[in-house]
């Protein structure tokens, strides 16, 4: 099936031209207020043959202030990513040169990979961007990730990489302006902010309406429903993701190790209380409300304009799009190395072990280096140091980060003490079982805790005192002394 790229509507070009417009109108109202500014001391001397000193300088400075930032800015490609190539990924590049041929686009010059549940195109001069986030492909089916490819193929089809690049140049000029004339003067920046903000308003309603377009494109070549159910799934998937990203990943690569990523967000997902976060996420998600400056339209939105385009037959079968990846395990690796920037080789791990690899010898350094400060500090005392907490202040700034305010500064001391409990418990002979998304629990035998929900319920009202006393001393750490690590 190939498809030509289909005229623009009637509004968008109209909104196209006059964003074009003001473009050429804010330099113009630039360069007019710059040879305004330039020209005071000309004016002056022309005029009332005299030169005030304070009055040429503000008008010297202030048209150089604007010359100086509406000048464009050239823009260094970066790479987002490890490219991949045909010869790296044939299957991914079939499935894109499928989409490219439905869309009659050209296929990227370049693709890379990110650590994102994103997709995005762009074009730097001649060479046309594509960036796939690896999650992403784990997170969809085939049919959903070739709904979110023929997507961003609609971006190119409708020019929109190429004006939004000028738009992108011109916000940045903009916001630049109104920036530096803020340092500089007060008065002159009111007409660029104004003009900025009817600007970005225009651009922004510009940016919505080709999302709109790209969506039909989406559909056209796969299905509204693959649509939805991938735009649904990315909404959801994506601040999953950060927070994995951040609580789950990040500490594995810090200890120079690397997990498989795919396996442990897809695990992470299907945990009760992700599961839950998520669900409520996606129902703020469709009741949430469109605001002006939103460069996309709301998901509630989307989903109701690919529900009113012509239906068409969902694929026999579905499978994952991570099953497009020649070798899931090295993409995953040459991402995360990349991320790395290649400072050490990251070792494999499997989650399993990420308790006793990770997590463990953490804990033990963290106890440690704290235990002056643990030192006679026993489970049975914290219960009085939660009721309490300005009685103990001394020792909970000692056992806090530095540079915090008061409540980070809790927190801290109370993830300290957690850590000191955990390494005890693992020093007793307990096995820490640390799956994503899964609090982190200490097991032996039949006996189990979880010390960090134990400690941070404590410290909230959530456990009550007899309950954490007891949790504890059923398991025998009741009386041990936090800061004895033994050394």
């Amino acid at each position: 099936m190939k498809m030509n790229s289909s005229p623009r509507p009637a509004a968008l070009r109209l909104r196209i031209a006059l964003a074009l417009l003001l473009m050429v109108l804010f330099y113009l109202l630039a360069l007019g207020i710059a040879a305004a500014l330039l020209s005071i001391p000309y004016w002056e001397w022309t005029t009332l043959h005299r030169v005030d000193l304070k009055l040429a300088l503000f008008g010297l400075l202030g048209g150089g202030v604007v010359l100086y930032s509406i000048i464009p800015r050239r823009e260094t490609f970066q790479a987002p990513g490890p490219q991949v190539t045909p010869a790296t990924q044939p299957q991914l590049f079939r499935e894109l040169r499928r989409v490219a041929s439905a869309t009659g686009q050209r296929m990227p010059d370049e693709v890379y990979l990110l650590p994102d549940v994103n997709a995005w195109v762009a074009d730097y001069g001649r060479r046309r961007i594509l960036a796939i986030g690896l999650p992403l492909m784990h997170l969809l089916t085939v049919s959903q990730f070739r709904a979110v490819l023929a997507h961003e193929f609609g971006h190119y089809s409708g020019g929109d990489t190429r004006l939004g690049a000028w738009i992108y140049r011109v916000r940045k000029s903009m916001a630049r302006t109104v920036h530096e004339l803020n340092e500089f003067g007060h008065i002159l920046r009111h007409p660029f902010r104004w003009y900025t903000l009817g600007f970005l308003k225009l651009t922004y309603a510009i940016s919505r309406a080709q999302e709109f377009e790209a969506d039909r494109v989406a559909a056209r070549v796969t299905s509204p429903q693959a649509l939805m159910d991938g735009l649904q799934r990315v909404h959801s998937g994506g601040p999953a993701f950060a927070h994995y990203w951040q609580t789950e990943t990040v500490p594995v690569l810090r200890s120079g190790y690397r997990a498989p990523l795919g396996l442990g967000f897809m695990h992470y997902l299907q945990t009760p209380d992700v599961a839950q976060w998520l669900e409520t996420h996606q129902e703020r998600a469709q009741a949430a409300s469109s605001d002006p400056f939103d460069t996309h339209p709301t998901l509630t939105e989307r989903l109701r304009a690919a529900a009113r385009l012509p239906k068409r037959s969902a694929p026999d079968t579905d499978p994952p799009a991570d099953t497009l990846l020649q070798d899931t395990e090295s993409a995953e690796h040459a991402l995360l190395q990349f991320l790395m920037e290649h400072r050490q080789e990251l070792q494999p791990v499997e989650w399993a072990d990420i308790g006793t690899q990770v997590w463990a010898p953490q804990w033990r350094e963290r106890r440690e280096h704290l235990r002056e400060h643990l030192r006679g500090l026993t489970a049975r005392d914290l219960p009085e140091l939660a009721r309490n907490p300005h009685t103990w202040t001394a020792r909970r700034q000692r056992l806090a980060e530095r540079g915090m305010d008061d409540n980070q500064t809790q927190a801290s001391a109370w993830a300290a003490i957690g850590a000191a409990l955990a390494d005890a418990g693992v020093r007793a002979g307990f096995h820490v079982h640390a799956l994503p998304g899964e609090a982190i629990t200490l097991e032996r035998g039949t006996d189990r805790f979880e010390p960090f929900q134990l400690t941070g319920g404590l410290a909230h009202g959530h456990v009550t005192p007899e309950a954490f006393v007891d949790a504890l001393n059923r398991v025998g750490l009741a009386d041990v002394d936090l800061g004895d690590t033994g050394a």
